[in-house]
């Protein structure tokens, strides 16, 4: 994970910025699958991480403890995450047809993630993704690792359990 976090800051290429982040995303989602009790599916683990709601929890514990350095870096740790989650899933909701959930989104960042996995696409998500939808990676998402990272320093218990 601390390599994937290197190598985002060692190249200007976007494609890398993107495979690097969520590769770094996919080792923490096999991190937190073995630790969890009871066991949980990893990919549904790997879906989570990008959720609305892990975006609020990420938001809250950076807000926690950065406002406890200074009021001012809480506040812009807290926004930063919640701008980074919520541009996220305007991207990927401007890209799918209409009608299309959190869930459909979340879908969709697994299926970015797996076209590097190999064939483990299921129920047709290679068509979905690139045939019938206007997907394409959130320039938002190699920010996502960084806040998963300051958040695992300052509360590793809360994100790990989430």
């Amino acid at each position: 994970m601390f390599a994937d976090l290197l190598a985002i800051n060692h190249t200007t290429s976007v494609y890398l910025h993107a495979r690097t982040a969520l590769s770094f995303m996919d080792k923490l989602s096999n991190l937190k699958a073995t630790l969890a009790t009871p066991s949980q599916n990893e990919d549904e683990i790997f879906k989570s991480l990008f959720s609305a709601q892990a975006g609020r929890v990420v938001a809250k514990v950076l807000s926690h403890h950065g406002g406890q350095r200074h009021d001012k870096l809480g506040k812009a740790l807290k926004h930063c995450a919640e701008t980074i989650f919520g541009a996220i899933h305007e991207h990927l909701s401007k890209a799918l047809p209409n009608g299309h959930s959190e869930r459909d989104r979340l879908e969709l960042i697994r299926t970015f993630r797996n076209t590097t996995h190999g064939s483990f696409l299921r129920a047709r998500q290679f068509e979905k993704a690139f045939a019938t939808s206007a997907a394409t990676i959130p320039p938002q998402l190699p920010h996502v690792p960084l806040l998963y990272a300051w958040a695992l320093a300052l509360d590793p218990e809360q994100i790990l359990t989430l």
